[in-house]
């Protein structure tokens, strides 16, 4: 559901895969703190191959860490929370109301922010047969990888050639590159989202021809075009993904028959 109502289908997960890229195991101490944090954040320490004991060890202290929170802020606030429960006693339905107005409110926030976002999105796309009929004749495009390090290191398909980027500063990968120059962006996500983020901030910055790759690096491999494969990747299994939102889900069948196959 946070994935579905947030503005890019894929931003809760590549949130948590940033977290994890700085925190490694002990984002565990935290997820449950966080909305979306804590469903996420299990299969994806098992995805990147945490030791059991370290899961065991910073799960525990999650746990005890919230309890603790909790706990503590019931004691402190105890006459505030007595007072806030005989105000939701005397207003009854009416109390109930306008916390369900305010959640509606705020869903209605949402839907207008992610319709006028994707509106901001709508811009010409390549197709993965363009991109490989560009790349057999010689026309030598830069390819953007835009996943986030976690993605690449659970998931060792690439595009040829393709430059892995940094979803916040991409143009630090193009230092050199003539900004007339055919650039093609993708990703792993839903409606190309970061995908299509990139290439408008890189329009921006003045690079001329940029497209999004339309269906990312699922559609090209579903066309049947070449793969880089890093063999060293350690693949999780499809149901740790598919456990980590939406947004990753139809990578993870694709990571099962790309380990198949590099076998």
């Amino acid at each position: 559901t946070l994935c579905r109502i947030s503005i890019s289908p894929d931003s809760c997960v590549r949130q948590t895969e940033t977290i994890y890229e700085r925190w490694g195991g002990r984002m565990l101490l935290i997820a449950r703190f966080v909305p979306g944090l804590s469903t996420i954040a299990p299969p994806l320490a098992g995805a990147m191959r945490l030791p059991l004991v370290s899961f065991l060890a910073y799960s525990a202290g999650g746990a005890l860490i919230w309890i603790v929170v909790s706990l503590g802020i019931g004691m402190v606030f105890q006459a505030q929370i007595v007072l806030a429960g005989e105000y939701l006693a005397r207003f009854g339905t009416l109390a109930l109301a306008g916390i369900a107005c305010a959640f509606i409110a705020f869903l209605g926030f949402k839907y207008w922010e992610r319709r006028r976002f994707y509106k901001t999105l709508r811009m010409a796309r390549i197709t993965v047969d363009e991109l490989h009929v560009l790349i057999s004749a010689g026309a030598d495009p830069v390819i953007l990888d835009v996943r986030s390090a976690a993605s690449r290191q659970m998931d060792g398909r690439s595009i040829p050639g393709a430059r892995p980027v940094d979803i916040a500063a991409p143009e630090a990968q193009l230092r050199g590159v003539p900004k007339a120059s055919e650039i093609v962006v993708y990703c792993s996500c839903p409606s190309e989202a970061s995908a299509a983020r990139v290439a408008r901030l890189l329009m921006d910055h003045g690079f001329q021809r940029v497209r999004p790759l339309a269906g990312g690096i699922d559609a090209w491999e579903t066309a049947g075009h070449e793969l880089e494969i890093d063999i060293t990747v350690d693949r999780a299994p499809a149901a740790s993904s598919e456990a980590s939102g939406d947004a990753s889900a139809p990578a993870a069948a694709a990571r099962g028959a790309i380990g198949d196959r590099a076998a």
